[in-house]
């Protein structure tokens, strides 16, 4: 069975407001769900609860019994900003994460196959809390088997790591656990309490039918989860991506010709962009920053999400014709929304690309009509014995598909296909460098070679390759170095 983990990152939006105000941290603090005095209660921070202060009460009751207590309301962006913040993190150490829209503060991953990465899932857990840790988050978490059972004992564990090692371990520990400190509804934890049902293990001993008929499908949910007859998979997320092109013009455009072959230029990274993250273009908002400080927006949107190249810029090229600017451009930005791309479609983007295999096929072929058929060689590798029949030239019909690797700076050696003979050796007065020798020995059937081979480098600023063959006693060059 799959294992996963919950993050429960402590009271959220308490810790936030700690960032926020550092004031806080060690003065009782609660969050409210509105700003009255028949404001709920949602959260206590220690300082607060070990006042008396408790989730449920209204907050004027709370300044009866502590008048210097702080107050925050509970803010959805600030949440959302913030364990997106967290969320980022996380994907560092699981490729699937979920956020829990009910519960702020809570995660889940997937821990599946990480034991080839991390040397045991204590040692990974240790690593998620420690880098939550770094950036001011104060976590548990606990590694089980499902997502009810592994939140419920990240809610009441002490220490900042713990590891269930089977299914039936995670349950049996989660039999213990009370009701009380559980995200149960109000009026089902209250029945429950005054009929003496206190830990889960109790509370999936009540009918399922039951509940369902008393408290609702809510309740039944709970029950069914608590007693493992259904399972929740992990949901992935990821921070939502921006898709945006933007290019500062040279020179001021006001054509619309121009200013369509510009917007050409950036549509197809774009797209490139959001068919890499299995996305399509559900509206584009073209942004004219213009010479006289104002701004033109155009949106495109096509009847249906699309990577089809050729019909957004037919959208678009319709669009910048009957587009009057009052100024000349300076500047354009291209942004994308999206939605989730078709198999069809990835699929068309991926075949299509700016190299033709075909119409370079049919160059090749027109050139071998003009020079012959051995105008077009390519190289390959070999297994000869010396340098130069360690590859060979052959003819050539077609071009493989290109490979470019990363720019990088080395140095070229052209190899003669048969070394030139030199008059004598390389002078001293004008070589500057005479880096060798490298020596080539062996004895080939009844002929020896002897080879000791050179860079030298010139005062004319070349580098040659050249080598003195003891079995000739002649020199001879072999290559030059770009």
């Amino acid at each position: 069975m799959d294992q996963l983990a919950c993050v429960n990152v402590l009271r959220l939006p308490l810790q936030i407001e700690g960032i926020i105000h550092p004031e806080t941290l060690l003065s009782p603090t609660v969050l409210l769900d509105k700003d009255s005095p028949n404001g709920k209660v949602l959260m206590a921070n220690r300082a607060a609860r070990r006042k008396g202060l408790k989730k449920g009460m209204r907050y004027a009751e709370a300044l009866s019994l502590e008048s210097s207590v702080h107050a925050c309301i509970s803010d959805q962006k600030k949440i959302k900003t913030y364990s997106d913040k967290i969320l980022k993190t996380l994907l560092l150490f699981s490729p699937e994460v979920e956020v829990s829209t009910e519960l702020p503060g809570i995660f889940w991953l997937n821990a599946d196959g990480l034991l080839s990465i991390f040397p045991s899932l204590k040692s990974w857990g240790s690593k998620i809390h420690q880098a939550l840790s770094n950036q001011g988050f104060l976590s548990r978490i606990n590694v089980g088997f499902t997502k009810f059972f592994t939140t419920a004992h990240a809610n009441i564990q002490k220490e900042p790591v713990r590891v269930f090692s089977s299914a039936s371990e995670e349950m049996l520990s989660g039999q213990k656990i009370s009701i009380q400190t559980l995200n149960f509804p109000p009026k089902l934890s209250s029945d429950l309490a005054k009929l003496g049902v206190a830990t889960l293990g109790q509370f999936v001993q009540i009918p399922s039918g039951e509940l369902l008929k008393r408290y609702g499908k809510k309740a039944q949910a709970i029950h069914q989860l608590a007693s493992k007859q259904t399972w929740q998979t992990i949901k992935h997320d990821s921070p939502k991506k921006k898709f945006v092109q933007h290019k500062v013009l040279d020179n001021e455009v006001w054509n619309a010709q121009s200013l369509l072959f510009l917007i050409k230029r950036q549509l197809h990274p774009l797209l490139k962009d959001l068919a890499k993250s299995y996305v399509a273009l559900g509206s584009l908002s073209i942004k004219f920053s213009l010479d006289n400080q104002s701004t033109v927006t155009e949106v495109i949107v096509p009847s249906e999400p699309s990577l089809d190249e050729k019909l957004l810029l037919g959208l678009v090229r319709l669009r910048i014709e009957a587009l009057s600017l009052p100024s000349p451009a300076v500047e354009i930005r291209l942004t994308a929304t999206y939605a989730k791309a078709t198999k069809k479609q990835l699929s068309l983007w991926q075949t299509t690309t700016r190299r033709n295999p075909q119409k370079a096929a049919e160059a090749l072929a027109a050139i071998r009509s003009m020079l012959g058929n051995h105008s077009v060689l390519s190289i390959q590798l070999g297994d000869g014995h010396l340098p130069e029949k360690q590859y060979q030239l052959v003819e050539t019909t077609s071009l493989k598909e290109a490979k470019p690797l990363p720019p990088s700076y080395q140095r070229l050696r052209r190899i003669y296909t048969r070394p030139l003979l030199l008059p004598c050796a390389p002078q001293s007065d004008k070589v500057l460098l005479h880096q060798g020798p490298y020596i080539f020995d062996d004895q080939w059937w009844n002929q020896r070679v002897s080879r000791h081979y050179y860079f030298t480098e010139t005062s004319e600023q070349r580098c040659l390759w050249t080598y003195w063959d003891a079995v000739r006693n002649r020199w001879y060059l072999h290559g030059v170095v770009e």
